[in-house]
């Protein structure tokens, strides 16, 4: 059974799969927990929620990471969400860069928790993760590939409203590649 039961209970089944690749399974498996490496070895990087949620290969979004969090640091990420929201994983646990607004919260260091409380929390997945306002760009803008993300033109960082007529979907390195270089310092929250 998947260590990862309440989140897939929560957030239905996967969908946008594609298989984890072997090099990047041996490279991670001793920087992230097992039940994380077990998750994708059995079931891949995958959507949940309709594409809120996403597992993700770190490889893929190491490089928006340093842009974000400077070349020294070691976050690794292992999730993101449909607005390009990251969780990320270090020696002290899970964290989550929100690139809306240049903030990074600690989350807490149990994988498990991670997923089957936190991103199973009706109040965190409305007030951190905007679920309703994804709900309604899905309906507007369609389904999101694994490389996109909706973003927000102008961005919030510039002034933007935050809404979704300002929503568009976009490459998610690119657009936080962009985000990136508007702020100044990641505030932690």
């Amino acid at each position: 059974m998947s260590q990862l039961a309440e989140f897939k209970k929560k957030h239905g089944p996967a969908t946008n799969c594609r298989p984890a690749i072997e090099k990047s399974l041996k490279a991670y498996q001793k920087k992230l927990p097992d039940s994380l490496i077990t998750e994708w070895e059995e079931f891949g990087w995958c959507a949940y929620g309709k594409g809120l949620i996403w597992l993700v290969d770190p490889a893929e979004l190491k490089a928006a990471v340093k842009e974000w969090l400077g070349a020294s640091n070691k976050a690794l990420p292992f999730a993101r969400s449909a607005f390009g929201h990251l969780f990320l994983w270090d020696k002290e646990g899970a964290h989550m860069l929100d690139p809306q607004y240049g903030t990074i919260a600690k989350l807490i260091d149990d994988i498990e928790l991670v997923f089957n409380y936190t991103l199973c929390s009706k109040r965190y997945l409305d007030n951190v993760l905007d679920q309703k306002l994804f709900r309604k760009a899905l309906k507007t803008l369609g389904p999101l590939e694994y490389d996109e993300c909706y973003g927000f033109e102008p961005a919030i960082a510039l002034g933007g409203p935050g809404t979704l007529d300002t929503l568009r979907k976009v490459k998610l390195r690119e657009h936080l590649s962009i985000l990136a270089q508007m702020v100044d310092e990641v505030k932690r929250v």
